[in-house]
């Protein structure tokens, strides 16, 4: 919508979202609050308490939106968030079906699922927030300067859900890490092995072609 739809650029921020923008919204509250619901009934299957407060703080905001439709151009940036989450949820669906960490096609996903998330959730942090203060909260905006109390809640919300992102992220690149770790480490278990069985078969050729030699020193002996 950012690209197609000339309403929801950011040289028309001060104006309500549009028809499309408000389907959007209205769609994304109904996952997130579905996705809270799911959470608080399968609390083991589904996630931990820091996946319901990104939930519950993406819920807030979204709804705030979908009410009000200002901040219309920031909320829908947001959403460029969620197209990190199919890779996110193979993995889950992975684990879940109990395929096994070792396999290449769950590395695979984890890998894209890195990708993904740091180029929908980690890149776009920076300019988010420079729209945002130079574009809305530095100036005399008419959407902020008449809404300073949702102005700073915004501000907390989006401060609290790039933290979590943060955290997540380098979550996954510890888990990157100690994959690459478990990869080498595999890889020269195998090289020793190797290099261990040639040994063995060398010894044994060794040990037969001396066995030989006694036997025809022993021939010739008699």
């Amino acid at each position: 919508m950012m690209l197609t739809d000339e309403g929801m650029r950011l040289e028309n921020r001060k104006y309500p979202g549009t028809l499309n923008f408000q389907k959007a919204m209205t769609f994304t509250v109904a996952y997130f609050l579905y996705d809270i619901i799911q959470l608080v009934r399968y609390p083991k299957l589904f996630g931990s308490k820091l996946e319901l407060l990104h939930h519950a703080i993406s819920l807030a905001g979204s709804g705030y939106v979908c009410l009000t439709a200002n901040y219309s151009y920031w909320a829908d940036f947001q959403l460029l968030h969620e197209f990190s989450t199919p890779f996110i949820n193979m993995r889950w669906f992975i684990l879940t079906v109990k395929i096994g960490k070792e396999r290449k096609r769950y590395k695979i996903v984890c890998f894209c699922a890195l990708i993904a998330f740091f180029l929908c959730r980690i890149v776009t942090m920076p300019y988010f927030w420079w729209t945002l203060f130079t574009q809305c909260l530095m100036i005399n905006d008419s959407v902020c300067s008449n809404n300073r109390g949702s102005s700073v809640l915004l501000v907390v919300l989006m401060c609290c859900l790039d933290f979590v992102n943060l955290y997540w992220f380098s979550r996954m690149v510890k888990m990157l890490q100690r994959a690459i770790q478990d990869t080498f480490t595999e890889l020269h278990h195998r090289r020793e092995e190797r290099s261990l069985s040639v040994y063995v078969s060398e010894a044994e050729s060794h040990a037969e072609s001396d066995k030989s030699d006694d036997e025809e020193d022993t021939a010739k002996a008699k």
